[in-house]
Order: structure tokens, then sequence, then C-alpha cells
């Protein structure tokens, strides 16, 4: 077992997001065959949520027995990203959230969201920093070694992270 923040994790396996095979039913028969202690959403657009979009809820909904779980969110506007976290707490009562530094996926980084964030150091503190403010939740960062081979740095990014309070 381990802890994220205060809640346990067992045993002490997560389900990784993955876009497009996470969704609740995915994490359903996963939860059913047991053997993990955290379910993670697919990533989902930090916009599409703050605003409520259909989808974005449909991706974003889990089952009460499926706890602990954990609701990914990406995007690189850090007031947008804020209200989606907020909305993670107040209106889906997730027990953590995730933001999305790791995806490669052209379709996230042509926006500078995912992996990109890497390369904008400045950028990825001010969107922890104000996601921290806004909830009370876990906060965690999922990432890659860095943008690409020439560029790791994940140990800064991470230890950045952790500065300002995932």
């Amino acid at each position: 077992m381990f802890h994220i923040r205060d809640i346990p994790i067992d045993p002490p396996l997560v389900l990784a997001p993955m876009e497009g095979v996470t969704d609740l039913t995915f994490r359903r028969l996963i939860r059913s065959i047991g053997g993990c202690g955290l379910t993670v959403t697919e990533f989902i657009p930090g916009k599409s949520l703050a605003q409520a979009h259909r989808t974005a809820l449909q991706m974003a909904a889990f089952d009460p027995d499926e706890r602990p779980v954990s609701v990914q969110v990406y995007g690189r506007d850090p007031d947008v990203l804020a209200d989606a976290a907020r909305y993670v707490e107040q209106e889906l009562g997730a027990d953590i959230v995730d933001l999305n530094m790791g995806c490669p996926s052209k379709k996230v980084c042509k926006n500078s969201g995912g992996s990109a964030l890497m390369k904008e150091p400045a950028l990825a503190r001010r969107i922890v920093s104000a996601m921290r403010a806004a909830t009370s939740l876990p906060f965690t960062v999922k990432m890659r070694a860095g943008w690409d081979r020439e560029h790791r740095n994940a140990p800064e990014i991470a230890a950045m992270c952790e500065g300002e309070g995932a």
C-alpha cells in the first residue's frame, strides 16, 4: 500500500489513464477483476470540463464504488485548469485531480497541452499553482522524462510541481 496524501492506494497499483480506453466501462471491468487500488479517467480537456460539456461529463463519470478515483485534465490556460480542478472537487466529488503533462498526442500538443507543457516550465508552474489554489484535493501530475530525448527535464519539473503543492 502507498498513499497519495491521505488516500490509501491498496493494492498499490494504478490503472494508468489511456485515451479512448479508460472509460467507465473499462474501469468497472478492471475493478471487478481486482488488484487495482486507483483508477484514473482518460484525459479530459479542462475547458470542456469547466464548462460542463456533456462529453466531458461522460468521460469524467465514475461509480461510487470505484473509489479512490482520479480525474485527469489537460490544457494550457491556468485559469481554465483551476476552474476544472474546482469542478472535479465540487461537482464531481472525485478523490484526486491529475494534470496531464505527459501526453505526446499531436492533438493535445498542438495547443501546448500534455507533454508540450514541459517545454514551458514557467507556464507549467502557473498552471500547477492555479490548480493547487483552486482545490483541496490531492493533486498529481503525470509527465514524461521530457519533451524529447535532448530535453529530459522531468526532475526539474517534478521538483517545481512538488514545490507548488502537487
